[in-house]
């Protein structure tokens, strides 16, 4: 029996007719092009789907066999599983989406998606601008030479992505339960950061080596004003480049002033580390207080 998809109370269309299905996916995502892959089989098409600021969620389910097909999106496309397999390919490379493996389209590369019968994936549309805006933040506003472009393939089974699926599922929940979180102004920001900073992280692409270059430890006193500010202004959206910049610091400078020792290196992660759980603590904190309010 197949499992209920996801996000039904953002019910988008229900239907067996393809080109109005595909009608409809092209006011959601862009202009996309249905055709079945089994003869004489014709079943439902179901999309279920929600904004919240430059990210869609939405949830996909094929009753029967079906090829999608696109030029360049012009967005970051993820594909995660949820129930059944689908096999994508993206600019050339193919990836075998199931329980285990996610995907993701560059916005630069035509996609092609075929979706086997009772296939129901979770898809995130994130806006381009949105992630390459976070990315060039990160590096101290840096102007990208050249597209963002990510590996197309997401092994689930790595602790940092996985990580990041979970915090996905946490946004489906929430909005499943209404959408306190999501929905809310300073809660909803800090989630959708979140995510696109996650991502930048986490999955492979080609500013990857610029992100991960050493930082130096920031100091007890430039922490103390991280968390100063956090206290103070509980209201404002906030990200880890917007923290970085209330510590005099940025992410990008700090890389290029590491000395690249091994226990400036471990210093650092245990100084990182701490204040980024007490800045959570405390932004969590307010978060929800802010949600009930």
């Amino acid at each position: 029996m197949l499992p209920e998809p996801r996000l039904a109370k953002f019910p988008v269309f229900d239907t067996t007719d393809l080109d109005y299905a595909s009608q409809e996916l092209g006011k959601v995502f862009c202009d996309i092009d249905l055709a079945p892959t089994e003869r004489g089989r014709r079943s439902s098409t179901l999309l279920n789907a929600v904004n919240i600021r430059s990210v869609t969620a939405s949830c996909f389910r094929f009753g029967s066999g079906t090829r999608l097909s696109s030029g360049p999106t012009g967005f970051f496309a993820v594909q995660i599983p949820y129930y059944g397999r689908c096999r994508v390919n993206s600019g050339g490379e193919e990836v075998l989406v199931d329980e285990t493996i996610a995907m993701i389209a560059s916005p630069t590369r035509p996609v092609t998606a075929d979706m086997c019968p009772g296939c129901t994936p979770i898809t995130l549309r994130i806006e381009r601008d949105a992630v390459e805006q976070a990315l060039s933040t990160t590096l101290a506003h840096q102007q990208l030479d050249k597209p963002l472009e990510f590996a197309s393939r997401i092994d689930l089974n790595l602790g940092s992505m996985r990580t990041w699926s979970e915090i996905v599922n946490v946004l489906i929940n929430d909005l499943e339960r209404g959408g306190v979180i999501a929905q809310h102004s300073l809660a909803g920001t800090n989630m959708e950061n979140l995510l696109v900073n996650g991502l930048l992280q986490s999955q492979p692409h080609n500013y990857t080596s610029l992100l991960q270059m050493p930082a130096r430890t920031i100091g007890a006193q430039a922490a103390r004003r991280v968390l100063d500010f956090i206290e103070a202004y509980p209201e404002r959206p906030l990200t880890t480049q917007s923290l970085a910049r209330e510590a005099g610091v940025s992410a990008y400078g700090r890389s290029r002033r590491a000395s690249g020792r091994n226990s400036t290196r471990r210093r650092c992660a245990i100084c990182v580390r701490y204040v980024w759980i007490e800045c959570v603590t405390i932004l969590s904190r307010h978060a929800m207080y802010q949600a009930r309010a």
